[in-house]
């Protein structure tokens, strides 16, 4: 669930004469571009692609386990209603989903960063000879299909291998009494891994559960690349009219909080993982809709475009980071603390609800009433969209990173290597 977005970033290349089939088989010049941080205006996602990545594999090695046949010799130490998952240090393994967000968000980010440095604003020009609405949608149906193709080049390689080593040669790496459960997650590809290069399997099949799909963790890419479909009309839009551009991507980020939060309340939703039929039901219509994983793209493309508009450069020796700045930040990190542990105060305090229980009607799964379920599954990836917005535009905002403690730790040239991954991983 990386980005393939820094393809665009290896800016500075180092000159060779070797032709570009061979270049593809030049270990010493790949493995300066692994190394190397060309890209310093937006290193400060480096650091938080890497937390996100461990953070998302952390919380998938606890989910497979303990939701497999194998499971923990010692469940009870582990698993609601006593174990470790009920303490304030477990909720980081279920808050790993938000890590998700962190990524959409960085997607959202760097499609407009790219757009803006690949395409000059020539609306301005186009629009003494036709209208801003037709100039507009004319040069996104000019661009939209190599956009597209390009960006599908960049990814499917690297997917198609991963998707042949999974159904092909992984399930013959190992054995036991429980490997036979290989076999299940292998017939969705068999039945339809067509979903999976069309970037529709978050779609198909319909009415699904997301752990029941080909290679269930791509339902990112899906999602991806569907919002990636639309992006390029708000950044031309933005182009044209920076503030109507601005204007357009809060409406629709408001647009997917409240069609979000009226099914959390209508479908009774539940993001916390041991609440049954709840859960499941945000598992099959939500979990993986860009519908709802919207708010943290555009929360990401709206960071994007007030740094542009607010003229604070990536070379700007006059910016600082005063105490509002200081202030915004440390509110940003107190909220995404509380929407991380604040599932410690009952969201897992009694025992795991099977699939056809609801917490709100059975003795299992969360303390919390029908309010504070709907209020957190609502709202908490809104919040934490906000202050992973915020957290982006502090921090690519002022480029003199030893005044803002938060951009420094995630500019640390450690970083940039392992980023430069996180999409394979």
């Amino acid at each position: 669930q990386g980005e393939h977005h820094q393809h665009y970033l290896n800016r500075g290349t180092r000159t060779t004469t070797v032709s570009p089939f061979w270049s593809a088989f030049d270990v010493s010049n790949h493995l300066e571009k692994l190394t190397s941080s060309q890209h310093s205006g937006t290193a400060c996602l480096d650091g938080l692609r890497v937390g996100s990545i461990l953070w998302i594999m952390l919380g998938h090695v606890m989910a497979i386990q303990s939701s497999s046949g194998a499971g923990y010799s010692n469940p009870a130490n582990f698993l609601p209603p006593t174990g470790l998952t009920t303490t304030f240090l477990g909720q980081l393994l279920f808050s790993s989903r938000l890590a998700v967000d962190s990524f959409l968000a960085i997607s959202g980010f760097l499609v407009v960063h790219v757009l803006l440095q690949k395409f000059s604003p020539s609306i301005q020009q186009e629009q003494q000879q036709q209208s801003f609405g037709r100039a507009v949608i004319l040069r996104y149906l000019q661009n939209l299909p190599a956009l597209i193709v390009t960006r599908a080049v960049r990814i499917l390689p690297l997917y198609a291998m991963c998707l042949g080593f999974y159904t092909q040669i992984a399930p013959h790496l190992g054995s036991g009494p429980f490997w036979h459960q290989w076999i299940a997650l292998l017939k969705p590809c068999h039945d339809a891994i067509w979903t999976n290069f069309l970037f529709v399997n978050n779609f198909v099949p319909f009415d699904t559960p997301t752990t029941d799909t080909c290679f269930y963790h791509s339902w990112y890419l899906a999602v991806d690349m569907q919002l990636f479909v639309f992006a390029p009309l708000l950044v031309f839009w933005f182009q044209y009219r920076a503030r109507h551009g601005l204007l357009v991507t809060v409406a629709l980020f408001g647009l997917s909080v409240i069609i979000t939060s009226y099914l959390a309340y209508y479908r009774q939703w539940s993001v916390n993982t041991f609440d049954g039929a709840a859960v499941g039901r945000y598992d099959m219509e939500a979990y993986a809709k860009p519908h709802v994983r919207a708010q943290a793209y555009l929360a990401g493309m709206f960071a994007a475009m007030s740094l542009q508009t607010s003229g604070r450069r990536d070379d700007d020796q006059n910016a600082r980071y005063g105490w509002k700045h200081r202030c915004v930040m440390a509110v940003a990190l107190l909220v995404m603390g509380i929407v991380t542990f604040g599932t410690v105060t009952g969201a897992y305090a009694r025992r795991p609800c099977t699939y056809k229980e609801d917490p709100f009607r059975n003795e299992c799964g969360s303390l919390w009433s029908s309010t504070t379920t709907f209020l957190y599954t609502a709202f908490s990836r809104t919040l934490w969209s906000i202050c992973i917005a915020i957290l982006m535009y502090l921090c690519l905002g002022t480029p003199r990173a030893y005044n803002n403690p938060v951009a420094l730790i995630l500019s640390l040239k450690c970083w940039a290597p392992l980023s430069h991954l996180s999409f394979g991983a």
